[in-house]
């Protein structure tokens, strides 16, 4: 069964100018935290209320519902894949009601949620359904939380259809790589640092060769925004060139969990992406526990958004 990415969209938030982020809390801001702002060209925070996030998933289902011409029964399942924690999953109810057939999944991966959604989506519709929806969020309490130094983080929150009718991307393959010896605890050390390295290489070149495919075959490499220094790090093992992973977006707010998949796949479209070019995304999630790497390829398909 063929599997399609349809509409795809995120939230436009309250932007804030990085320099009056940092006169704001240059009291909780090191020399060092300051110094991975600037290294990445940030240049905005992006913020919400936690009490807005309803009203923010409700905004973001009713402009699906109306560009893709379709009503509420016609959503087959809702997976829930909030960046951070469960505590919001209240926020959905409303969505919930009014699409009474749907099936509701909650995935807690953390920033990692909205690419193992799409795996779950598929799964879903491999059960005779024709689409899944994926919601997620990340809404931060306070601005003491959104920098340190090895990423920076905005609010926002993002919807993504998978379906089994069109799209202008076919997902082709998907795999996933857990470790617990990589936890919250440990992620920023050095020994963690070196599996770290070592299982993105896994991931990725594992699913080149599981596909037959080769760097030259892959037109970009799409990860989350949450450092270009890592990935200057990870090239020097992964066999794809530094110049196709797209992270240009690092700039505009940083890194906001899981909105950052769909972000991402929503802005290739203002690339030079042609008919039939592959795109490799990448997504990894670190909780208390374990941390999860995934890999997904898709396929520019020559198709005309019926919603733009």
């Amino acid at each position: 069964m063929e599997t399609f990415i349809g509409y795809k969209a995120y939230s436009n938030l309250e932007k804030e100018d990085i320099n009056q982020f940092v006169e704001n809390n240059i009291s909780s801001l090191s020399l060092e935290k300051r110094n991975f702002i600037v290294k990445q060209g940030i240049n905005c925070v992006y913020k919400a209320k936690k009490q807005d996030l309803e009203m923010l998933f409700r905004a973001l289902v009713e402009e699906y519902i109306e560009k893709t011409n379709i009503s509420y029964h016609d959503i087959d399942g809702i997976i829930y894949a909030p960046s951070l924690d469960l505590t919001n999953v209240e926020s959905l109810n409303h969505i919930r009601e009014k699409s009474k057939n749907a099936e509701f999944v909650v995935v807690d991966q953390t920033c990692y949620g909205s690419l193992g959604a799409m795996n779950i989506a598929r799964r879903l519709l491999s059960h005779g359904n024709k689409r899944v929806i994926i919601l997620t969020e990340l809404i931060l309490t306070s601005d003491s939380e959104r920098a340190n130094v090895n990423t920076f983080l905005s609010d926002g929150a993002a919807i993504l259809e998978v379906n089994n009718i069109s799209g202008s991307y076919k997902m082709i393959d998907q795999i996933e790589l857990e470790s617990q010896d990589v936890r919250e605890d440990n992620f920023l050390n050095r020994f963690t640092a070196m599996k770290v390295v070592g299982l993105t290489q896994q991931v990725i070149e594992t699913i080149l060769d599981k596909n037959n495919l080769d760097d030259k075959e892959i037109k970009l490499l799409v990860p989350q925004n949450t450092s270009s220094h890592a990935w200057d790090i990870f090239c020097k093992k992964i066999s794809i060139d530094r110049e196709k992973v797209y992270l240009k977006n690092i700039k505009d707010g940083g890194h906001i969990g899981g909105i950052d998949t769909i972000k991402n796949i929503c802005l290739l479209d203002n690339e030079a992406i042609q008919t039939g070019d592959k795109v490799l995304v990448f997504a990894m999630g670190v909780n208390k526990t374990e941390t999860i790497w995934g890999t997904l390829i898709l396929e520019k398909r020559d198709y005309m958004e019926r919603f733009s």
